[in-house]
This record gives C-alpha cells, sequence and structure tokens, in this order.
C-alpha cells in the first residue's frame, strides 16, 4: 500500500506530463492517455483530502492576527510549534492511501521511439510506467523481445 505522499507525488507528475505532452503536442497511445486520465480521477480525491489537512493543519498550528488572519513574515506563515505542525504534517503524508490504480501494458519501445531526444518527458513516463505498469511485465517484455 502507498502512503498519501505517494499519491500527491505521482499527482503533481501526472499533471505535469500531461500539461507536457499538451504543450508539445506529443502524441502517446490511447491506453496511456486513458490511464492517466483514470488515475488523475483516481488520485485527486486523495489530493484533495490531503489539501484539506494540510490547511487545518496551517490553520490550527499558525500565529493569528486580531482579526483571525494567519501572520505572514517574508511570505511564510508564522508557526506557533513547529515541531507539533511538523509531526502532525508527517503523520499526515505517511497515512496509507487505498487507490487501487488502473495500469496498462504497453510497447515500451514504441514509446521510446516515439519520445526518442526528450529527455526530460521521457523520465517522466518511465516514472509514471513504474505505477501504471509492473516492472515484472516490462521486464518480461523486453526479455521476449530481444
Amino acid at each position: 500500500m502507498k502512503t498519501i505522499r505517494e499519491y500527491v507525488d505521482f499527482n503533481i507528475l501526472l499533471n505535469e506530463f500531461s500539461a507536457r505532452i499538451s504543450k508539445e503536442n506529443i502524441n502517446i497511445p490511447a491506453k496511456l492517455s486513458y490511464a492517466i486520465y483514470k488515475n488523475a480521477g483516481k488520485i485527486s480525491s486523495t489530493a484533495k483530502y490531503f489539501e484539506e489537512q494540510r490547511v487545518a493543519i496551517l490553520n490550527k498550528y499558525s500565529e493569528k492576527d486580531k482579526d483571525g488572519n494567519i501572520v505572514y513574515k517574508d511570505n511564510i506563515p508564522v508557526i506557533k510549534d513547529e515541531k507539533k505542525a511538523n509531526k502532525e504534517y508527517e503523520d499526515l503524508l505517511s497515512l496509507d492511501a487505498n487507490v487501487v490504480l488502473y495500469k496498462v501494458d504497453l510497447n515500451v519501445d514504441n514509446l521510446l521511439n516515439e519520445l526518442e531526444g526528450n529527455h526530460q518527458t521521457l523520465t517522466m513516463l518511465w516514472a509514471i510506467l513504474d505505477a501504471l505498469n509492473p516492472i515484472e511485465t516490462l521486464v518480461a517484455e523486453e526479455l521476449t523481445n530481444a
């Protein structure tokens, strides 16, 4: 089982990857596109929960002015008890998140050829494939195609 931290990070990666392929007009297989869409929806509720709890922790531990607004110094909230706030935040990030990802089997060689020369997008794709396609499948596919 993965933690909230892992899904929040994965959500960020999916959003960055989607923006990059859109901006650069990169065509990806329909299976992968659908998996990204499907998983972004599944992960968004976990990310939303995380954001709500993060804001609650911030409100709980931040200094407030006489009107009840958070006090900032150099654009950073002033925290009353950083140790407790950090502990609660780390506890939040370490919670188990029960998200079942939609996985796909893809022809990795075709993807590599399509993205050749686009190092940053390819790096992001590998990170996504780690979650969407079990590594055993990748290794078995590479061995049978060799």
